[in-house]
């Protein structure tokens, strides 16, 4: 499974747990998640607290860097100069 598969999964778990609006079901979902853990000694434990050093930062200027090019690989597209990548390709990749 690639990284960008792990993280859709992710997301989409995420989601579900944040629209349980019963305690009972969040509390029964806790229980189960530990148990999983103790199954998986490879799983690394549940922490609230963010790694800030994990985050890749990118500086205004790369960001900017990075939409100009998207534009500039667009138009070269648009004029048949480059192959552009059909949108279910993208779509399934995400």
């Amino acid at each position: 499974m690639t990284t960008m598969e792990l993280n859709a999964m992710r997301g989409e778990l995420a989601r579900e747990i944040l629209n349980i609006e019963s305690r009972e079901m969040l509390q029964k979902l806790m229980r189960y998640f530990k148990r999983l853990q103790r199954e998986q000694p490879s799983m690394p434990p549940v922490s609230s607290v963010v790694a800030e050093e994990t985050v890749p930062y990118r500086t205004k200027e790369e960001i900017l860097a990075g939409v100009e090019q998207a534009f500039e690989c667009a138009k070269l597209a648009r004029e048949g100069k480059v192959q552009g990548r059909p949108i279910e390709d993208l779509l399934d990749e995400l």
